[in-house]
């Protein structure tokens, strides 16, 4: 892993790929934080009767269940809107470091 010296000594990992990864995982810690203490709210949903009966069989619990597909299908959304968001800026910083190397790689080891 590379990592560049900035402003202030705060070192950035080179490696787009894992700076995202670490961003959204803290987005996704802060975000499951926040709705396990959020008040929920009664909705209405309209389900399959085949499917619901099924459901009701094997005993899950639909509001559950329905929670933990949307929360991922969010966090999925929330992840390409990052990628669409910051394609630009990703795009800049691996062409400054292709054209210029990051700092201290003379010194890497390995």
């Amino acid at each position: 892993m590379q990592r560049v010296k900035v402003l202030g000594g705060v070192d950035l990992v080179a490696r787009i790929d894992v700076v995202y990864a670490m961003r959204m995982d803290v987005a996704h810690t802060r975000c499951a934080m926040s709705r396990s203490t959020a008040i929920k709210k009664p909705t209405n949903v309209s389900i399959n009767s085949e499917l619901l009966a099924d459901a009701r069989e094997f005993g899950l619990n639909l509001s559950a269940e329905l929670e933990e597909r949307l929360t991922e299908t969010v966090r999925k959304r929330r992840a390409e809107q990052w990628l669409r968001d910051n394609r630009e800026a990703i795009k800049a910083y691996n062409k400054f470091v292709e054209e210029h190397g990051v700092f201290g790689e003379e010194f890497r080891g390995w």
